[in-house]
């Protein structure tokens, strides 16, 4: 089962936990504390590594929008970007534009540095030729809190170009369904539109393996039950093996087709 309504994934976590099948109204305590734990566990899944199924390519804009020649280029992430993308080839993309100014395949990739390395200068210990401590003004970029800038100013051909990003965007988190009281103070219109999200709304469909998100609730909702402790590791277990599957298929879908090198210079003994 690739999506399922809340309602179901509480079921499954109590079935997993306590071989048993129970029904909750979402109001109910047990079936707030599941949705708490799960948006736990969501966060978990979200810092565990870059996933493919989370990458989207982002435009940032046209660097040549942003006042007279010698303003550094500024873009502000969406608030549903939650980091740049670190997968293989992930970057800043700088876009020649076709005529409708859409970008194209022209391109070429930025690196991203720290900020440290921005204010101080970056400095190579061999240029392409082999020279040592070479000065290296190349474009790089950084993102500071939600603000993506370079490291200088732009050339005129880097102003007429499109900055495209990759990044991770966050998890879609349920809510934390509301008490009984306060669910019986909501007007009619209110509560139909609650109860469709968790009776009804498809939640995980783009998570390769939700089975991991039961099992790993369970697991933490197992200290809050006697019966289900016995369950604990088993269930741990089966989650880490689950999570471990999820990351080798995302390892194995970002991996080079290719192997690229650079010619090693040279560069005089004195």
């Amino acid at each position: 089962m690739r999506s399922m309504t809340l309602d179901e994934f509480v079921q499954q976590v109590y079935y997993a936990q306590e071989k048993v099948l129970l029904d909750f109204e979402f109001t109910d305590d047990k079936y707030r504390e599941v949705i708490m734990e799960l948006r736990l566990v969501l966060q978990e899944l979200q810092k565990e590594e870059d996933w493919l199924w989370l990458r989207e390519r982002l435009v940032l804009g046209t660097c040549d929008d942003f006042g007279k020649p010698g303003t550094i280029p500024e873009f502000r992430l969406p608030d549903w970007v939650y980091k740049p993308s670190g997968l293989h080839d992930d970057g800043i993309r700088m876009c020649r534009p076709d005529r409708c100014g859409n970008p194209t395949n022209d391109f070429y990739t930025v690196p991203f540095s720290s900020m440290g390395e921005m204010n101080g200068g970056r400095r190579r210990w061999y240029g392409e030729h082999g020279q040592v401590n070479y000065d290296d003004n190349r474009l790089t970029a950084a993102v500071i809190g939600r603000i993506v800038t370079f490291n200088r100013v732009l050339s005129p051909d880097e102003r007429h170009r499109i900055a495209v990003m990759d990044v991770q965007r966050e998890i879609e988190m349920p809510d934390i369904p509301p008490r009984a009281d306060e669910f019986e103070k909501m007007d009619a219109d209110k509560q139909a539109k609650i109860s469709e999200q968790y009776k009804l709304d498809k939640w995980f469909d783009e998570i390769p393996d939700p089975n991991y998100l039961v099992m790993r609730v369970a697991a933490l909702h197992c200290v809050g039950s006697p019966v289900a402790q016995m369950r604990m590791q088993d269930l741990t277990d089966n989650a880490q093996k689950l999570l471990s599957a999820m990351r080798e298929a995302n390892a194995m879908a970002t991996q080079p087709d290719h192997v690229g090198w650079d010619i090693p210079g040279w560069y005089e003994v004195v």
